[in-house]
């Protein structure tokens, strides 16, 4: 498998306290109200605080003042007209129990997480159907927020985490309860149960089902393998040009694949859009990532690409189709983050072991002309509802600027992509 690498620097997602927000565009005069009532699950496992915020600027509880922070049961407010509200919270366990994260008396729906005790949940709203109206009559709870807490829990180790799933019967547990734990391979990665560790960090049982007794609050790890899938290393620069002959199904955390679009003759220019983990076969395909590329391959049929195409060998560019322009795809170094197109000469021959991209002479004719170095930018839909809803981004100093991939200075970081903040490059997954 040949490939060429850029790692990205990495955006944390974070899972375990609660942060919401919520923008508003509505008729002038008009209220909103949030009203959503927290619960611990069992009753006195521990407790949740709240705290409510105009301004979106929290990372982590530890960037809100602790003298802020309000032991509650229940949350209201109202925002009039366009407006923003963020609320944030976090829970934690009375002695003896483990907070497992937030969701119904049934399942856990956002995990807390081994690295941060700060996740995300949506709180909702309603609206008042007098926009007039200065004193609203509360409306019933639109949500309950449960703060679950048990002793007897599992997960799957870091390392394998794609590998395999764990399950714990009864998953809220008090002391004393015979608790069931079983770990499932997933079929789709081929992949294989090896053991269990077990809370003193040393045994290993190798029974994918045990069976325990709630003593104290003990954390079962569950690890699984897959001989069927590959890895490619990284480089630290943050992307890959990944070309084989088989088809391979992306399975890395945080890594996506930039799918290249026909050239926009109106807005001259070529973008990508980032898409699904599929890498087609014989097709080179560029994977934005900021660690090793983990796939899987697919024994399935392969359509080779004509357009973009891979020199398996040095090819000269007059055996390429004539009708198109080609360019060929440059990924950045030391300090450039860009990707770059650089024109092909109809005289050269293309070295093995790179990727170019066609441009139809019809399109270029249409331009009157095209540069000979261009830069791939990253698609965006268009939002005509963007200057009705408020930037979720605290300003930023002159320093700390924001530059979308093709080089513009933005406000805000407001879609999904990759910025570069003061020389940095982010990730935004939202």
């Amino acid at each position: 498998m040949k490939h060429f690498t850029l790692s990205l620097r990495a955006l944390t997602l974070c899972v375990a306290t609660l942060m919401a927000s919520v923008a508003f565009a509505e008729p002038d005069n008009a209220y909103h109200w949030f009203y959503d009532v927290f619960e611990v699950y069992p009753t006195g496992a521990g407790q949740i605080y709240v705290v409510d915020q105009d301004e979106d600027t929290a990372e982590s509880k530890e960037d809100i003042p602790a003298e802020s922070w309000a032991a509650t049961t229940e949350y209201k407010a109202e925002v009039f007209g366009q407006s923003t509200k963020y609320l944030n919270g976090y829970a934690q366990p009375a002695e003896g129990w483990h907070f497992l994260g937030f969701g119904t008396q049934e399942e856990v729906l956002s995990p807390a997480s081994d690295y941060s005790d700060y996740t995300m949940l949506f709180v909702n709203s309603k609206t008042s159907a007098d926009d007039n109206t200065t004193d609203l009559t509360p409306f019933e709870p639109d949500t309950t927020i449960y703060a679950l807490f048990t002793h007897v829990y599992a997960t799957v180790d870091a390392s394998c985490n794609l590998f395999g799933a764990v399950d714990v019967k009864p998953f809220i547990n008090n002391i004393g309860d015979d608790v069931t734990l079983t770990a499932t391979p997933n079929e789709e990665y081929k992949a294989t149960f090896d053991y269990w560790l077990a809370p003193d960090g040393e045994t290993q049982l190798t029974d994918p089902v045990i069976k325990v007794k709630a003593s104290e609050v003990a954390q079962y790890i569950a690890f699984f393998h897959s001989d069927a899938v590959e890895t490619i290393p990284a480089d630290p620069s943050g992307y890959t040009i990944i070309y084989d002959e088989r088809n391979l199904t992306l399975i890395s955390d945080y890594a996506s694949v930039l799918f290249i679009n026909t050239y926009e003759p109106e807005k001259d220019r070529l973008t990508y859009t980032i898409g699904s983990g599929y890498i087609w076969g014989q097709t080179p395909t560029i994977v934005w990532s900021y660690s090793d590329i983990v796939v899987l391959p697919m024994a399935e049929d392969v359509y080779p690409s004509d357009n973009p195409l891979w020199m398996k060998a040095a090819t000269p560019v007059s055996d390429l189709d004539g009708s198109m322009t080609w360019f060929q795809v440059v990924l950045p170094t030391g300090d450039e983050w860009q990707i770059k197109l650089q024109k092909l000469a109809a005289t050269v021959t293309i070295p093995e072991g790179t990727m170019v991209v066609g441009i139809s002479n019809e399109t270029i004719a249409t331009l009157g002309g095209i540069d000979d170095v261009l830069t791939l930018e990253e698609y965006v839909e268009p939002n005509p509802d963007e200057d009705a809803v408020k930037s979720v981004n605290a300003a930023v100093p002159a320093s700390e600027a924001i530059y979308d991939m093709s080089g513009r200075r933005i406000k805000a970081m407001n879609r999904k992509g990759i910025y570069v903040v003061g020389g940095k490059k982010i990730v935004i997954r939202k």
